[in-house]
C-alpha cells in the first residue's frame, strides 16, 4: 500500500468518525426536544387562565382574551391541559376556546379525545361541533 493510499484511508476513516459523531449529537438533540414537548404543560400562565374560569364569578371572556393574546405554543398547550381538567365547566370552556386553533395537531387530538371520552354529554357534543368547525 502506498503512502498516498494510507493517507486517503486515514482521511476517510476520520471523516466517517466525524459524520457519525455529528449524527449522534443531532439525534440526541432531537430526542431532547421531543421529550420536552411531550411533558405536560404547567406554569403561571395556565394557573392564571384556570383561576379566571373557576373563580367564584367566572370570567370566561377575560380568560378567552388572555388566551388570544398568547403565542400559539402556550395557547395550544394550555387548552390541552384544560380539556382534561376535573371540572366539567373548565373542560367546556377549553373546548369552546379551541375553535380558532382547531387545526393544530395538539388541539385536534384533545378535541378528538373529548368527543369520545368526556364524561359530560354536553362536552362531547361541543367537541364534535368544534371538530366540524361550528360554534357549540
Amino acid at each position: 500500500m502506498t503512502v498516498r493510499a494510507r493517507w486517503m484511508l486515514g482521511a476517510f476513516f476520520l471523516a466517517c468518525v466525524g459524520v457519525g459523531y455529528g449524527v449522534y449529537w443531532w439525534h440526541q438533540i432531537s430526542l431532547d426536544r421531543l421529550a420536552i414537548e411531550s411533558l405536560p404543560y404547567e406554569g403561571p400562565l395556565l394557573d392564571r387562565v384556570r383561576d379566571r374560569v373557576v373563580a367564584p364569578k367566572p370570567d370566561t371572556r377575560g380568560a378567552a382574551e388572555m388566551l388570544a393574546g398568547m403565542p400559539e405554543y402556550h395557547r395550544t398547550r394550555i387548552l390541552g391541559v384544560l380539556s382534561t381538567d376535573w371540572d366539567a365547566s373548565v373542560r367546556y370552556f377549553a373546548i369552546v376556546a379551541m375553535l380558532p386553533v382547531r387545526e393544530h395537531p395538539h388541539v385536534r387530538a384533545a378535541l378528538a379525545r373529548a368527543a369520545v371520552q368526556d364524561d359530560d354529554v354536553k362536552n362531547r357534543a361541543a367537541a364534535r361541533k368544534v371538530l366540524g368547525g361550528q360554534h357549540p
